[in-house]
């Protein structure tokens, strides 16, 4: 895992990857739904809703890991959805890579998990991406995701 710190992430948005990466669910899911929820930075929150959502797609990744599939689902759908809405492409598309990875593969609903993946990468990239284009976003999505798997799925 990667963190840079800039404009796009807090140190409360860094503390509860931290949690996370540690496997200390409990801890980061409370960090997680601080910054999902609050605007003020004193209490966790922030004012940025790009950080909000990031937050929120921390908070589905934990509750999958708690075993809350219905949950996590709601909060992945949800940032996917609103970083959609903001044209952040690029969220859209991680948000649904944490939504395939920790909750569609394991509840047996992998092939529509593509598909919404499929939908969201072709909307970043368009349908003839360049090859370097490809390889970045490959390196986004993890080990995890076969991007060519995706890309050819029907």
């Amino acid at each position: 895992m990667y963190i840079v710190f800039g404009e796009n992430t807090s140190l409360a948005v860094l503390i509860t990857m931290v949690l996370e990466k540690l496997g200390q669910v409990d801890e980061a899911l409370a960090w997680a739904e601080r910054i999902a929820t609050l605007d003020n930075p004193m209490d966790g929150g922030n004012m940025s809703p790009v950080l909000r959502l990031r937050g929120l797609r921390i908070k589905g990744r934990c509750l999958a890991a708690k075993g809350q599939a219905a949950e996590a689902e709601a909060a992945l759908t949800s940032a996917a959805e609103q970083l959609a809405a903001v044209g952040m492409r690029l969220g859209e598309v991680l948000a649904l890579r944490d939504l395939l990875c920790c909750v569609l593969k394991k509840t047996g609903r992998e092939a529509e998990g593509m598909a919404l993946l499929k939908e969201s990468i072709l909307r970043l990239l368009g349908a003839d991406a360049a090859q370097e284009e490809l390889d970045m976003l490959a390196t986004s999505l993890g080990e995890e995701v076969d991007l060519n798997a995706v890309l050819r799925h029907v």
